[in-house]
């Protein structure tokens, strides 16, 4: 079990327990050697954004979300309810977009 004194418990303490991981069937497959970086939109100590042609189009990319760049693992809320990981909390986010396919319209972009 996490430290608690600073409002983080493990996993097994929260609703996320029984969570086994993320749906690979949202994973897109990306050949990065077809990615050209054109430009940096945005640099932040959480991530970077950056404009890329890809495969010849125009795509936003973002970069940096993970535990690497955040201190590692803060774990979860001592509420139980809220995860703390920025990664987590993203990847889940846009893995329900899909799962209800607004993905599917275009107004919000794939993610890998």
């Amino acid at each position: 079990m996490a430290d608690t004194s600073f409002g983080s418990v493990g996993k097994e303490d929260t609703i996320y327990r029984d969570e086994a991981g993320f749906d690979d069937n949202f994973k897109l497959d990306i050949d990065f050697t077809k990615v050209e970086f054109k430009d940096t939109l945005n640099i932040s100590k959480a991530s970077s954004i950056f404009l890329v042609d890809y495969c010849g189009k125009p795509r936003v990319l973002e970069g940096g979300m993970c535990p690497s760049h955040n201190d590692g693992d803060p774990g979860y809320a001592y509420d139980r309810i809220r995860d703390l990981n920025r990664c987590r909390c993203e990847i889940r986010a846009y893995c329900n977009l899909k799962r209800y396919k607004i993905c599917d319209s275009s107004t919000v972009p794939d993610f890998y």
